[in-house]
């Protein structure tokens, strides 16, 4: 499946304008269940149960779509790059791929155990927290300058209020709550310094990735290398 890996270009216009016309709303809480209801561009609805201490990074998951979202609409006005906005739509249609393996993994899970984890979005995490982008180049540049392996961190031992004070309060989500409405998705000023935010989160920027044989299902999988305590070679 193309988006089981982070693509090497962008998506076509109709697999993007699908992907910006679905919508997420994630409830619950992080002691109890986390639900995310999802209205399909066809506006058939679905929804999947994940558990609770998914709750918090899924509201940040959810809302950096719709971030990108908001931006890739309105990228005229803004006068977003084309370069950057390639980057965006790659991003979007990574974590489209991303949503979908959780999905999988809940509907396989959640008749089996209350309290299961996500192999695919507990590494997207820790991507997310070590690495902040999932670019492979930048995947491959954190592995082999860093002595601290990715597999063997714990998401549930990270300092996710440091992580957010990082990326700001706009970029995180968390002075909006993590939830984008309607009308901030139509602030202009608001949306201006979101594009900010994203023009200096994305940068650098690289055209053309030489090496793009190293791919998403190879950075989020636990390598048989790692546990063995041996040396990353990507």
């Amino acid at each position: 499946m193309s988006h089981a890996y982070f693509p090497e270009t962008a998506p076509e216009a109709t697999t993007l304008d699908s992907m910006m016309q679905k919508r997420k709303i994630v409830k619950g809480s992080e002691s109890s269940r986390c639900v995310i209801k999802i209205r399909d561009d066809d506006d058939e609805t679905r929804k999947i149960d994940i558990p609770g201490s998914y709750y918090t990074h899924m509201q940040r998951f959810v809302w950096r779509e719709r971030a990108i979202c908001a931006v890739l609409t309105n990228s005229e006005e803004l006068e977003v790059g084309e370069e950057l906005q390639d980057t965006l739509k790659k991003v979007l249609w990574y974590m489209g791929g991303i949503f979908e393996h959780i999905c999988v993994e809940s509907r396989k899970a959640v008749a089996r155990e209350q309290q299961w984890r996500s192999e695919v979005f507990d590494k997207y995490l820790k991507i997310e927290y070590h690495v902040m982008r999932h670019e492979p180049w930048l995947v491959r540049q954190f592995r082999r300058n860093n002595d601290m392996n990715l597999d063997r961190s714990k998401v549930t031992e990270l300092d996710w209020k440091a992580y957010d004070e990082k990326l700001g309060n706009v970029w995180s989500g968390s002075r909006m709550r993590f939830a984008m409405s309607e009308r901030s998705e139509k602030d202009m000023v608001f949306l201006r310094t979101l594009h900010e935010c994203m023009k200096e989160y994305y940068n650098p920027i690289i055209q053309e990735d030489t090496d793009f044989g190293y791919t998403f299902k190879e950075h989020l999988q636990s390598s048989d290398e790692d546990e063995d305590g041996a040396l990353d070679v990507v």
